[in-house]
């Protein structure tokens, strides 16, 4: 009776261990993501992978064969606005790499997003920033390293 009851408790174990894997394999950040895509040509020097975390969703940073992807996965934004994407080099350092438009559910709208250019090195943040017109963005999303 005894070894039947440790035989349960590990067949237990077993099979919680592969829901557990089951779980981290379908949310790990390193895996495609399905969201909104658009790519750029890198030129030469950066050409890593990075993948940006954040309560609004994730940015994945991709790169094969010199060609730069992003892809967006990303919620809670506002419907019917204009966003660029800004790329942190450090703390001091960051330029707009891609601009997008949502929908009016508050998605990426799939047609809109460009990517103007590549990362030029590691990136520490991504920031989505709402485009006001004005001289201070509001409406800012910030996405760290996962």
């Amino acid at each position: 009776m005894h070894k039947l009851g440790n035989r349960r408790i590990g067949s237990l174990v077993a099979l919680l261990l592969i829901v557990a894997l089951i779980v981290v394999l379908k949310l790990h950040p390193w895996q495609s993501a399905p969201g909104v895509s658009a790519s750029t040509r890198v030129q030469g020097g950066y050409a890593k992978n990075e993948s940006f975390c954040g309560g609004g969703g994730t940015v994945q940073y991709r790169v094969r064969d010199k060609i730069a992807t992003v892809t967006l996965n990303l919620v809670s934004l506002s419907p019917h606005r204009e966003y660029s994407l800004d790329w942190m080099n450090n703390t001091v350092r960051g330029y707009t790499i891609g601009a997008f438009r949502t929908t009016s559910g508050g998605k990426v709208d799939s047609g809109s997003f460009r990517l103007f250019r590549p990362a030029e090195t590691h990136g520490i943040r991504v920031n989505v920033y709402y485009l006001t017109g004005g001289v201070n963005p509001t409406d800012i999303h910030h996405y760290g390293p996962c």
